[in-house]
């Protein structure tokens, strides 16, 4: 731990800037075009009110941070819109539970029976869209989350740097996310005037740069493809970490699925999550506020699936000698810090690191912001999007647990608790097994009626 906490403390010797910049070349974008993007505007060009004289990259870095920050309401407004969607999402009067959705198997007028991961995934991309980018992105663009599903499952080839020949995927679907996104841009604001702050102002940045809007009219700009077209998946990457937003999009349908399925597998636990919650599902509208200060063994949950099954790490470039854990850095070198082997730390967490421990964050709730605890990140660049990801699939999973009856199909997919796929680079959280995706009957109720059923009793999770 104390190494990592180097690695944040060094800002000087270990910027985080020069990573940046490479991610942005992966993209595509020129040099010019990034020069751009890091140059101070001159002075008189500052803006009045709270705004900074910063490169327009770091400017909305600052965006961002302010739509997700607690204070100024902006985060309030954003988790109230999140909640009332999936309020009316995970219902039975909604369609999400019919034939035609990618994820149901089978379904009657009576019950469902759905793949997890594909529901989660589905769920939590369709509201984070409209949320972001307002009704028009999605109404003219329905095939987007084809598109993005691929892209999210071949990013890591990226990363890697895994020669195109062999990315046809990644670059297929890059592809047509940039397209979908310059068409985006190019429309009228007054036709998508329900984007959320963040998107309006850094789109305001990037045009002010003077480097937009040549670039949004030409229709194929470097900045559609490395900002823009990627803020659904990156969620933002370059602008705001070194690593993947561990929280926004793809890693909170992640999350999700882990908190469902080792919850469906642990009858105790599932009996405790149920009871705590019941005072903030009284309402036709859930009560997240309650859902989030009142619910210790959601909360301990929640922790614990981001313990288990994240797989970030924090890359650094060595600008100058550096010294950590007594071991001297040597200039010119990215060095990478992986969190897992924290989060797997037996001098931390006990010798059963590898086994679901539901009760460890509430033994120890000082875990919490342990240095051994690094699920988003730390210093500057820690991820905006905690406070939301953990109110949303908190609630996510609450509603579900209240108004369905659940019962666990072993006749497909995994036999007990799903098992994580290692052997698959990721930049966010661990997807599970195809061989383990996580099948459910959902079977709605009255209210006051509870049932949550498994085929047979659950053997421990991994």
């Amino acid at each position: 731990p104390s190494d990592v906490q180097a690695f944040f403390k060094n800002k000087m010797s270990l910027p985080w800037t020069r990573f940046v910049n490479e991610v942005y070349s992966w993209m595509g974008l020129s040099t010019d075009s990034l020069m751009t993007l890091w140059q101070l505007p001159p002075n008189s060009e500052k803006k009045t009110g709270n705004q900074r004289l910063l490169p327009p990259i770091q400017m909305i870095e600052e965006y961002h941070n302010h739509q997700l920050s607690p204070g100024g309401g902006r985060l309030d407004h954003l988790t109230e819109a999140f909640v009332a969607h999936l309020n009316t999402r995970i219902s039975w009067q909604s369609h999400d539970f019919e034939t035609s959705r990618p994820y149901v198997i089978e379904a009657s007028s009576k019950s469902a029976t759905i793949d997890v991961l594909g529901w989660t995934s589905e769920l939590f991309f369709n509201i984070m869209t409209k949320l972001y980018y307002g009704e028009f992105l999605l109404k003219s663009h329905p095939d987007m989350y084809h598109s993005f599903v691929q892209w999210e499952k071949s990013f890591w080839k990226l990363m890697y740097k895994v020669p195109r020949f062999m990315s046809k995927d990644l670059y297929t679907s890059r592809t047509h996310l940039v397209d979908i996104f310059t068409d985006y841009f190019r429309t009228p604001r007054s036709q998508r005037a329900d984007a959320n702050h963040f998107v309006s102002s850094a789109e305001n940045e990037l045009r002010n740069s003077g480097l937009a809007d040549g670039e949004v009219a030409r229709g194929a700009g470097d900045i559609i493809k490395c900002v823009l077209a990627n803020l659904q998946k990156l969620e933002y990457m370059c602008f705001t970490t070194t690593q993947i937003d561990n929280s926004m999009n793809a890693n909170l349908h992640k999350a999700s699925f882990w908190m469902l399925a080792y919850i469906i597998h642990n009858p105790a636990l599932r009996d405790a999550i149920y009871e705590e919650t019941k005072p903030a599902m009284a309402t036709d509208i859930p009560n997240e506020k309650y859902i989030s200060e009142n619910c210790p063994h959601l909360e301990s949950t929640f922790y614990e699936i981001l313990r288990l099954q994240t797989s970030s790490s924090v890359v650094r470039y060595t600008a100058a000698p550096t010294v950590i854990g007594g071991k001297v850095l040597r200039t010119g070198r990215n060095v990478i810090a992986p969190y897992r082997q924290l989060h797997y730390n037996e001098k931390i967490w006990g010798s059963d690191v590898a086994k679901f421990d539901p009760d460890c964050f509430l033994r120890d709730k000082s875990l919490s912001s342990s240095p051994g605890f690094r699920p988003f990140g730390g210093g500057v660049n820690i991820c905006p999007g905690r406070l939301l990801a953990k109110r949303v699939v908190s609630t996510a999973v609450t509603i579900l647990l209240h108004r369905f009856k659940i019962e666990g199909d072993e006749t497909r997919g995994a036999k007990s608790c799903p098992r994580a796929d290692y052997k698959t680079p990721t930049v966010g959280l661990q997807a599970p097994l195809a061989s383990d995706l996580l099948y459910l009957k959902v079977t709605p109720l009255r209210r006051g009626k509870r049932y949550i059923q498994l085929a047979r009793e659950p053997k421990d999770g991994p």
